[in-house]
């Protein structure tokens, strides 16, 4: 094939779009339309001989755009063999906050993230070369916050290690008040605000791309003089086929309010049969999400 006979020349000349730790070879077929491609050889060769190695280039892990269902090993022998791209590792983010809420509906308070494996280096192709206040303007605005102090981010070239990004927040209008009640959506900005799946149907799989845990925690001290009225009941849900799972809770003790939210996905690829599934298990977590701590003045 043309591969076999390429494979020597691509080799010598270094040529990788990426490379793994078994297979340091691993030319990539880039989708053009959400399948994978199965000609366009020679649009391949432009892409490997035009870009070596991705800056943040990890053994095993690929930028999003090289996700193509399956690539091509050239090995040094002139001998190539198809390889399955998806990921089976799970990427990780979390998210932990510790805050205060005021009568004047104010949150303010310290904020972690930690990024792992693909979600590091989604956060790395993002963030790197954006200085302090660049960096202080994008969380301003993508977050709504009032307030951002104190940005500190660890390991982005440190490619062998989580992205830990840490910052100090104050969010005006947080909580909802009416007359002697505050209504306050414990996650704050890190809810679930849209259900991403729309459409009434679908026909092909839904790339998740890897797999992938999303835990966001949230401890937020009420103001004095209030006590929790009402919290939103726990939810514990699962996809078909162990496909993924969610789960939420809300505690409150001494005056503090726990969240606890967790989301995984165990596959990259979704079958289209599961589709409504997902649209409906995606419903019900963006409604828990938004669902309202209802909090009361405490009347002498």
């Amino acid at each position: 094939s043309v591969l076999t006979l390429l494979a020597p020349i691509w080799i010598r000349l270094g040529i990788s779009a990426a490379k793994s730790a078994t297979t340091p070879h691993l030319i990539i077929f880039q989708k053009p339309s959400g399948a994978p491609i199965s000609s366009g050889i020679i649009g391949a060769m432009l892409q490997v001989i035009t870009k070596k190695h991705h800056h943040f280039d990890v053994p095993d892990i690929l930028p999003d755009r090289d996700y193509n269902w399956v690539g091509r090993l050239l090995k040094e022998n002139g001998e190539s063999q198809e390889v399955d791209l998806y990921s089976k590792s799970l990427s990780q983010y979390y998210m932990v906050m510790s805050a205060s809420l005021d009568e004047n509906g104010i949150v303010s308070g310290d904020l972690s993230r930690r990024h792992i494996g693909l979600q590091a280096l989604k956060y790395r192709e993002k963030y790197t070369g954006f200085s302090k206040e660049e960096k202080e303007d994008y969380l301003l605005n993508s977050m709504g916050l009032s307030e951002v102090r104190d940005v500190n981010i660890a390991n982005i070239e440190d490619l062998d290690k989580p992205v830990v990004e840490s910052l100090n927040f104050e969010l005006r209008n947080s909580a909802d008040k009416i007359d002697s009640k505050m209504y306050l959506t414990p996650l704050l900005f890190f809810r679930q605000a849209e259900n991403p799946f729309t459409a009434s149907e679908r026909q092909f799989a839904i790339d998740i791309l890897y797999p992938l845990s999303i835990t966001k925690m949230s401890n937020i001290k009420i103001p004095d003089g209030y006590q929790v009225e009402s919290l939103p009941p726990p939810l514990r849900m699962s996809l078909p086929d162990k496909t993924g799972s969610f789960l939420f809770n809300v505690t409150e003790s001494q005056g503090v309010i726990n969240v606890m939210s967790r989301l995984i996905l165990n596959e990259p690829r979704i079958p289209a049969h599961l589709y409504l599934d997902l649209k409906d298990f995606y419903r019900q977590l963006v409604e828990k999400e938004n669902e309202k701590v209802v909090l009361g003045k405490i009347t002498p």
